[in-house]
């Protein structure tokens, strides 16, 4: 069975109709998206939808400002994971001429 999209949800529709037109919370332009304030994917896996698109947890925000908020995440996620996967080697240091 396939895990249903959070964005297919009547709730996350619901409040895309909500809040479209309202200020975009980062630069005050008009919104045309709204934004997870908590990311999906940091939710445990089989959190309810209502959950993962509450009210609480949606924010308006313009195309512009919600690209650079997920680009920004990705590139923490990334970071993060490759930090983890890396293995300590230290450096030899060059021995003394005799």
């Amino acid at each position: 069975m396939t895990k249903p999209s959070p964005y297919n949800d009547k709730q996350y529709k619901a409040a895309k109709r909500r809040l479209h037109g309202q200020p975009c919370v980062d630069c005050g332009n008009i919104a045309d998206t709204v934004d997870h304030i908590r990311p999906i994917d940091t939710f445990p896996p089989g959190t309810p939808l209502n959950v993962v698109n509450a009210p609480d947890n949606l924010q308006p925000m313009c195309i512009r400002c919600n690209s650079r908020r997920g680009a920004q995440y990705r590139n923490r996620k990334h970071a993060r994971k490759s930090w983890r996967n890396k293995t300590y080697t230290p450096k030899r240091l060059p021995t003394p001429s005799q």
